[in-house]
């Protein structure tokens, strides 16, 4: 953990907290850098017998991609589309590495651009899986939310199922204006953590169909 975190974020407060946060826990925080994501790729290099990647400032096509695991939160509603930040990121990833994205529900159900963003991601990558979120996750910003999962330079077939749940209740609370956990209320991300984490891993599992909760299914393309 070292050396194999590597995170890029533009706005001064935010990578100062992040590498703060790197610092108290003791990983990762050399790796951490100011920029703007889409001028920076990454690429392996060999360091003392370890693999370790390093940022370069243009697209070397020689480069070695080194990701195998990316999580990712894009902007949303900036002058960038959330797609392009996926893009970006699966751009620096080794093919079957998986990438877990956060994401305005449209993305997944808009038109024009949208769409054809996602056909041709499906020609290149597998989609795993879905995770709606609850409406309030993000309080107080608005926009409703969901998670999916994407395994990298490996094309979506036509049979490929993919894990769908949707989760209403995470275990809080709206309270005078805030979100507080609750002791009565169900938290239904810990109820499907491992079976996400199973699939993501052997998609041949069984999976029981729970109506408005999980489903496997293919896409209908």
């Amino acid at each position: 953990k070292q050396n194999g975190i590597y995170g890029i974020e533009e706005q001064d407060p935010i990578i100062s907290l992040a590498i703060v946060n790197m610092i108290f826990r003791g990983d990762g925080k050399t790796n951490m850098i100011e920029g703007n994501c889409f001028n920076k790729w990454l690429t392996a290099k060999s360091e003392n017998g370890k693999i370790k990647a390093e940022y370069l400032d243009n697209n070397k096509e020689s480069r070695i991609r080194p990701i195998t695991k990316v999580m990712i939160n894009p902007p949303f509603s900036q002058e960038r589309k959330e797609f392009e930040f996926i893009e970006q990121a699966l751009d620096q990833m080794q093919d079957g590495g998986v990438l877990f994205s956060i994401l305005p529900i449209g993305i997944l159900v808009k038109q024009g651009g949208f769409i054809q963003w996602r056909e041709e991601m499906l020609k290149k990558n597998t989609l795993l899986s879905v995770v709606t979120f609850p409406t309030d996750l993000f309080y107080p910003v608005g926009t409703h939310t969901l998670g999916i999962y994407i395994k990298r330079g490996i094309p979506h077939g036509k049979n490929q199922k993919v894990l769908w749940v949707k989760v209403d209740k995470d275990g809080f609370i709206k309270v005078k204006g805030k979100r507080l956990p609750h002791q009565k209320e169900e938290d239904q991300l810990k109820e499907i953590a491992d079976l996400v984490r199973d699939f993501i891993k052997d998609q041949t599992i069984k999976v029981k169909n729970k109506e408005e909760f999980t489903k496997v299914e293919k896409i209908d393309f």
